[in-house]
């Protein structure tokens, strides 16, 4: 019983390690673990939220940036995310448009309101830009692909721990009786 109930923490663990990784790409059922420093959370909105697929939200839910979104102030329609990066005091999205050209979205909060807004939309230059190798970069390019074996492996905990709990609860009932 004690293997059992020491399996179950186990498994426990490695499912919240799992699903945190997989938050980054919108695909964690836990979704409080942000290390970003404004109220951002990545979210993938599969067939049943419109199949936008990975879609940056505020905290409130509301999208600020996913495939399709325009910004005709920038003359931009996102056609792709390719990727975002981040530290403590900035957060980056690289995305393309219908020609495949890249552009780099700064994205901040606003001092008065307290609200999530897009700050900047510049085409996308390597060479041009400075110091970005210190940002932690995630690629949301391929997301079904870059998730599948994780995803599959937190179903497969998730499985194992059903069973373990089922067989807690089968040992404490015959215990008792």
């Amino acid at each position: 019983m004690k293997t059992i109930f020491l399996s179950l923490v186990f498994v426990i663990v490695a499912c919240i390690f799992v699903d945190r990784e997989l938050y980054f790409y919108g695909k964690s059922f836990i979704k409080h673990y942000s290390p970003f420093h404004i109220e951002i959370k990545p979210d993938y909105w599969g067939a049943n939220l419109g199949n936008l697929g990975f879609v940056l939200t505020d905290e409130y839910g509301m999208t600020i940036l996913n495939s399709g979104s325009k910004h005709d102030e920038y003359e931009l329609t996102v056609k792709s995310m390719l990727e975002y990066g981040f530290d403590q005091n900035r957060f980056f999205v690289i995305v393309s448009d219908s020609s495949n050209s890249k552009y780099l979205i700064s994205i901040d909060k606003t001092t008065q309101q307290d609200l999530l807004i897009i700050t900047s939309i510049q085409p996308f230059k390597k060479d041009v830009i400075i110091n970005f190798n210190k940002l932690n970069w995630v690629k949301t390019d391929n997301i079904y692909d870059d998730t599948f074996v994780l995803v599959l492996f937190r179903e497969i905990l998730m499985l194992v721990f059903i069973i373990l709990s089922i067989f807690i609860l089968r040992g404490l009932t015959s215990s008792r009786g």
